[in-house]
């Protein structure tokens, strides 16, 4: 399982540098089940919502997936 994570990122900052613990702030959105539907349904979830509008012009946004499971659940 994958939690979809929007991070709001500083227009100083690389995208590739823009993690959760450099991002201006962090929007935790639903979880997926693998990297690519997390992927898909993060931009999804920001075309959804008012986040993707309602930015400041210093700021992008980026869409990144956190493991929240290794395999099935064990019980």
């Amino acid at each position: 399982m994958f939690r979809i994570v929007i991070l709001v990122c500083s227009m100083q900052l690389a995208p590739a540098d823009c993690q959760i613990n450099s991002a201006i702030d962090v929007i935790n959105g639903p979880e997926a089940y693998d990297a690519i539907s997390c992927g898909l349904y993060g931009q999804s979830y920001l075309a959804e919502t008012e986040l993707g509008e309602n930015h400041r012009p210093d700021e992008y946004l980026k869409v990144s997936c956190l493991r929240t499971a290794i395999g099935k659940d064990v019980g």
